[in-house]
């Protein structure tokens, strides 16, 4: 069944070129064992919370909407 989840791309401009972060999975994961991937996952209540996340972004929620 189908469950609510997010992936998070962080990108920033460096010297030359653009910066992309990925994540190593674990070598003894269960599914994709050792690739690079971009973080995220299933999204618990407490990443639901305006409050969390309001001092990481650079436009008001109006502005998002």
């Amino acid at each position: 069944m189908p469950r609510p989840a997010a992936t998070i791309i962080l990108v920033q401009d460096g010297v030359d070129d653009i910066q992309v972060y990925l994540m190593r999975r674990s070598s003894r994961s269960g599914a994709f064992a050792g690739n690079y991937v971009f973080p995220g996952g299933t999204i618990s209540k407490p990443d639901q919370d305006w409050g969390l996340w309001k001092d990481y972004l650079d436009m008001g929620l109006e502005e998002i909407s």
